[in-house]
């Protein structure tokens, strides 16, 4: 068969140029020839940060990663190759030679669309006013305050104007009138002229006139009063805010105030004042000020200031509050879409789309490069969980139910979000990015689940359902896909082996750092020139979901796997390490009436643990499957020769029917006590399977020595009645239980003796056809021997000699023989355990008493 693959008679024409290469007698060829194969011995072995190197790179697989980097690049540079358009020339107002299509999808920024809707944002804006009704009540105060003053501290000028033969503009010249002058004008905030206030010294400040005054003033504070009109045009028809400051009859706020042209300049307000005063001054009750009239009124009119006044701080602050919150006006152009037909002229739109096509191929290497590192890791994913194959799979209602429910759990979940993200939280919380909600979720969590708990196969089907139903609900998001796809694939390859709790809190810190950069380089490639704006913004948001989706993964897996280990029977790694916690009851009564059988169960758990970790079965699994195999014989413990400690053997007293019947009575006493226990299925099922259908040889051959017809005496009444082991980690039981208890009987335990003692009993079990039932191979059996030995010399190495040959001595006339430490190997009459080639063995290869009740203690 393989010469069906050989290659034509002289090779191919890349082989001859490369043997013609290679075969050449030129000078350069034969020193490159010569010094190559010392590169490595005399350049890096000499080192030891060579060897160190060497090594990292092997273990880190560095030529699988860089195969895995150099497939990416190129297929990102296919991805984002395309041929330059030399329409990405054209100005505005050409004329278009030919159809112009968009050659990818791509997002720009409409800016003329975001400058309408800044400028029609900010005609929206309404401008701030300020009624400040406190202004009436300060000139009140001004004006009572003045006069006040005026009649107790200068009531001088008012005695000089009643003077009788004083000259007119004598009085004005008078020092005690310039002063109270200066005085009352500083006191109203208002410039009075000399006749003016002569009006009024004439008039001696009565309160009356003081009254008056309040009068004009009250009346003209009624009205909006602005400082210039002009400014109200613009906010006809929309209307202006106003900010009421003070006033006892409405607390300070503001309002919409629609009727502007209701406002009046600040001379109109005069004018207005003027007319009522002249009403005022008319009427028969105020003649007497009447001849005061104009001055009194002049006065007043100076009084008169604004009260709506423009707020341009505010006013501003508002505008730019509400511009900051426009966001640019994105146009997508799909692939293919055309974009100006031929004949038609360039107009802005088209320049727009033309140059956004022209930055976004000048990203060419930023997006080809993160696309490598996308493609890189999702690559790597799937080959790192695909690593040792796959196999059919093998699943129950069960299973298929546990699956269903994690698929439709996670499928609410985020429709969940899609409704919480959509109705409350970007009303809520508007600064955050809407794919901020999609990759808070922790997708990774399901796959995380099915992987500690079936099979690979599993769940890689799973992540695909998952990765295409994710990609549907967020919007046909191909990136999104594959985003699912990666990190719910590596997360679970660091969850397949679970030793410590550490390793799922790990796995999910892992699958955050990973998550970190999937995002980066999704958002470097999805988002263009035209969100770029928004991308330093939005990036951080993003990260920080991944980070919470990766750590909040693992917390997930801790609460929900125990609702999923009850839905599906299945037993995870996290409660196999509850199981090897050796406080359990179970093993703790073990220890105290069976101490031989538990350290038996010890000794086989580190030998089946390591055979599973070098076969890829469930290292942790077997390991608890052999601590609690032989529970059952805390039943009648002295029956089984590793806890007789070289004492009186109770099956010489008993028929070899009986002998037979307490050692297959182990079996059920252990089940029963794994269920009283609520052990699970699987500890229950190795109980029974680890001994499969294998034959107690040594009773069966006692009793046929005792009958007086051997053949009456038949082998199904020393055989075992359970099933042969359906798994690995099952059969992995079975051949340490008997390994373990020969090799411990061995008399020289030498690497060579250990070697051909392990080798005949897995042989024998594969003849008998006990593992025909699971699915070990002959390669894994030839793995599985040498992990045992790699266990047993551990167990069994070389001892210094102490000088203590009496004890020796005397241990030999004892007990008969000895190992080389001077224990018992055997009992007398080779009771069950008894080693290869003594007692119920026959001899080494076959290992006849192997099963059962020989050589592994039953």
């Amino acid at each position: 068969m393989p010469d069906q693959n050989r290659p034509p008679e002289g090779g191919s024409r890349f082989e001859k140029l490369t043997k013609s290469v290679l075969e050449t007698d030129h000078p350069l060829f034969v020193k490159v020839k010569k010094e190559l194969p010392s590169f490595h011995r005399h350049h890096l072995s000499k080192h030891a940060w060579g060897e160190n190197l060497l090594h990292w790179a092997k273990r880190l697989e560095l030529p699988k990663i860089g195969l895995i980097v150099v497939g990416s690049m190129v297929l990102s540079f296919f991805i984002y190759r395309q041929i330059t358009d030399p329409f990405l020339n054209y100005r505005l107002g050409d004329t278009v030679q030919r159809h112009l299509f968009a050659q990818k999808t791509i997002e720009f920024v409409d800016t003329e669309a975001t400058e309408a809707r800044r400028r029609s944002t900010l005609e929206n804006v309404l401008s701030v006013y300020d009624y400040d009704r406190r202004i009436a009540h300060q000139v009140r105060a001004r004006v009572s305050r003045a006069f006040l003053a005026m009649r107790r501290e200068h009531q001088g000028v008012v005695n000089l104007s009643e003077r009788k033969g004083m000259r007119a503009g004598e009085l004005e010249k008078t020092d005690a009138f310039i002063d109270a002058k200066k005085a009352f004008s500083e006191m109203i905030e208002a410039e009075v002229t000399e006749a003016q206030f002569e009006a009024l010294v004439r008039l001696k400040f009565a309160p009356r006139l003081e009254r008056i005054f309040h009068h004009f003033l009250a009346e003209a504070n009624l009205d909006l009063i602005v400082s210039n009109r002009e400014l109200l045009k613009g906010e006809i028809g929309k209307g202006v805010t106003v900010n009421r400051l003070g006033g006892r009859l409405k607390p300070q706020g503001d309002d919409v105030f629609k009727n502007v042209s209701a406002a009046i300049d600040v001379e109109a307000a005069r004018e207005e004042l003027e007319k009522k005063a002249s009403e005022f001054f008319r009427s028969p009750h105020n003649r007497a000020f009447s001849a005061y009239e104009d001055r009194i009124t002049a006065i007043a009119k100076k009084l008169v200031i604004p009260n709506f006044t423009l707020n341009r701080q505010e006013t501003e602050k508002r505008r730019l509050t509400e511009v900051n919150e426009i966001k640019p006006v994105i146009e997508k152009i799909n692939k293919g879409e055309g974009i100006v037909k031929m004949g038609e002229t360039i107009n802005k739109r088209h320049l727009a789309i033309l140059s956004a096509m022209q930055t976004q191929s000048d990203n060419f290497r930023i997006q080809f490069f993160f696309t490598a590192i996308f493609l890189s890791i999702i690559l790597y994913s799937v080959v790192t969980f695909l690593r040792g194959g796959l196999q059919s799979i093998n699943l129950i209602w069960k299973d298929y139910a546990a699956i269903a429910l994690l698929m439709v759990s996670t499928i609410l979940v985020v429709k969940g979000m899609q409704f919480l993200a959509a109705e409350a939280m970007i009303e809520r919380f508007r600064q955050l990015p809407y794919d901020f909600y999609y990759y808070l979720l922790p997708m990774a969590a399901g796959p995380v689940i099915i992987r500690m708990l079936m099979d690979k196969e599993a769940t890689l089907v799973y992540s695909v359902m998952l990765a295409f139903v994710g990609g549907i609900l967020l919007e046909r998001n191909f990136f999104y896909a594959a985003y699912i796809l990666s990190s719910s694939l590596l997360a679970a390859h660091l969850a397949r082996s679970v030793k410590t709790r550490g390793v799922v809190y790990r796995a999910g810190l892992v699958t955050a750092l990973v998550n970190m950069l999937l995002i980066t380089c999704i958002i470097a490639n999805s988002r263009n020139a035209a969100s770029l704006q928004m991308l330093g913004h939005d990036i951080i948001w993003i990260l920080c979901a991944g980070v919470i989706s990766g750590v909040s993964m693992s917390m997930i897996v801790m609460a929900v796997m125990p609702v999923v280990e009850l839905v599906s029977g299945r037993t995870s790694d996290l409660r196999l390490l509850e199981l090897a916690n050796m406080n359990h009851p179970l093993l703790r009564d073990l220890m105290v009436k069976a101490p031989g059988t538990y350290h038996h169960s010890i000794v086989i758990g580190s030998l089946t643990e390591a055979a599973a970790e070098a076969i890829g079965a469930n290292p942790l699994l077997a390991r608890v499957m052999a601590y609690y195999h032989d529970v059952g014989k805390m039943e009648r413990p002295l029956y089984f020769i590793e806890n007789q400690g070289g004492g009186y053997n109770r099956h010489d007293g008993l028929q070899p029917h009986m002998s037979a019947m307490i050692i297959r009575e182990h079996v059920k006493k252990g089940q029963e006590l794994g269920r009283k226990f609520k052990l699970p299925q699987p500890l229950i099922d190795a109980m029974s399977e680890h001994h499969g259908s294998s034959t107690i040889w040594y009773f069966y051959n006692k009793a046929r020595s005792q009958a007086d017809d051997p053949e009456t005496v038949l082998e199904s009444d020393y055989k075992y009645d359970g099933f042969k082991p359906q798994t690995k980690e099952t059969a992995l039981v079975m051949l340490g239980d008997v390994v373990e208890a020969a090799t411990r009987s061995v008399a020289d335990p030498s690497p060579l003796r250990l070697s051909g003692v392990v080798k005949n009993i897995l042989n024998k079990y594969f003849a008998e056809g006990q593992l025909a039932e699971c699915d070990l191979t002959l390669r894994d059996l030839d793995i599985i021997a040498k992990s045992f030995l790699d266990v047993l010399l551990g167990i069994y190495h070389a001892r210094i000699e102490y000088g203590v040959s009496s004890i020796r001595d005397s241990g030999k006339k004892r007990h008969g023989s000895s190992d080389p430490k001077g224990s018992p190997r055997v009992s007398a009459g080779g009771a069950v355990g008894a080693a290869p080639g003594t007692g119920p063995f026959a001899k080494p290869v076959g290992l006849p008493g192997a099963g059962g009740g020989g050589s592994k203690k039953s």
